[in-house]
């Protein structure tokens, strides 16, 4: 994607500026297959580099002291699940959401981390299509968030092969179904009319996908006073999110990019200077799905917290004046990917942007989400 006018982005029942505006990102939307196989190839042509092929990791060696982590255990699948252990400087764990580090840590005497968690009971459904060509006209891009009337959720990326990659999603008492018909007219509850007859008169190149998802999981890592040496832990096993956002994958690559920074100054305390170097990244991300689940699933029980029915209310302002401002929308587009700071929206001028945007948007009647009680906020 070039340009906002590839794109059909609905956050939070506002619809981005779909000005034909050169963005100054390139935005591309590969497979994960074929994403993967692209980085395992660069990784694998690393002369320092050996992959072992159909292991499991079944535990952490230490030293006598379990102090420092020396190693991993291992069972290789292929030979009748013989075990033995692989020496290391350092491990990471970057085994996701299953993770068994907390375990481990436990057997070696450590404290487990703190758990927070969101409910969310999300469910999706996958499935690639050919498109007829031209169907979609200009746009490339589809992106339909959940909103508190409806708690429904649609992805559609153009991919490599000719191919689109259409998601459906839900949250609690608004699944998506893999039943054709019924995927079908889920589509239609959230498609505009163009995209639903060009999704409903597609080539269907796959059965449905379904997953599944309990809850937003986060391990709080970085408030442990002890830690042994010689491990840290990345990615999905640290902190795993509504998979709606997207969020995942970025974060992991935040994440990679501290520990590469954290490596030149020495191993000395380097689990500590890692998980505070990533518990910021993580912390914008989880407040920024937080804020969303509690507005999207309100209804479901009480009212939010004062704090995030006022958080929740200035995210309604800034997004309604990326309907009519376009660098607004370009703005929160890179929030939204991590390539900006939360700060840049805060700048004076940004701000008068959005103040600009909503007072015209007040002028012609639009309706904004109501703040929190006596909260003191923008028009």
């Amino acid at each position: 994607m070039r340009s906002l006018a590839e794109l059909h982005f609905v956050a939070g029942g506002h619809l981005l500026s779909q000005a034909d505006r050169l963005q100054k990102e390139t935005a591309y939307q590969p497979s994960r297959p074929y994403l993967e196989h692209q980085v395992r190839a660069r990784v694998t042509a690393l002369p320092n580099v050996r992959v072992l092929e159909r292991c499991e990791a079944t535990g952490l060696t230490a030293s006598g002291t379990p102090s420092r982590v020396t190693g991993a255990r291992i069972v290789r699948l292929t030979d009748g699940g013989s075990g033995e252990e692989l020496l290391a400087d350092l491990v990471i764990d970057a085994t996701g959401r299953g993770s068994r580090t907390m375990r481990w840590l436990s057997g070696l005497g450590y404290p487990e981390p703190a758990e927070e968690r969101v409910p969310v009971d999300v469910k999706y459904v996958t499935r690639q299509l050919r498109l007829a060509p031209g169907a979609l006209g200009a746009r490339r891009i589809f992106l339909i968030g959940a909103i508190p009337e409806r708690p429904t959720a649609l992805a559609m990326f153009p991919q490599e092969g000719d191919r689109h990659l259409l998601t459906l999603g839900g949250y609690r008492g608004h699944h998506p179904s893999p039943e054709p018909a019924r995927f079908l007219e889920f589509v239609r509850t959230i498609a505009p009319p163009r995209v639903f007859a060009a999704i409903r008169d597609a080539e269907a190149l796959n059965d449905p996908v379904t997953n599944r998802y309990a809850s937003s999981l986060r391990r709080r890592y970085d408030r442990l006073r002890r830690f042994p040496a010689g491990l840290v832990v990345i990615g999905d096993a640290i902190c795993s999110f509504n998979p709606l956002y997207g969020q995942g994958m970025t974060i992991t690559a935040l994440e990679a990019t501290a520990l590469r920074d954290c490596l030149p100054t020495g191993e000395a305390d380097l689990a500590r200077r890692f998980f505070r170097a990533t518990a910021g990244l993580i912390e914008l991300a989880w407040r920024m799905g937080y804020g969303n689940d509690i507005a999207v699933t309100a209804s479901d029980g009480p009212p939010p917290p004062r704090p995030i029915r006022i958080t929740n209310a200035l995210a309604d302002r800034l997004l309604a004046a990326t309907t009519v401002d376009a660098v607004v929308a370009e703005r929160f587009l890179e929030l939204s990917g991590f390539l900006a700071p939360p700060t840049a929206l805060l700048r004076p001028a940004m701000l008068t942007r959005v103040l600009a945007a909503n007072v015209r948007l007040a002028r012609r009647g639009h309706r904004l989400q109501p703040p929190a009680e006596e909260s003191p906020l923008p028009c």
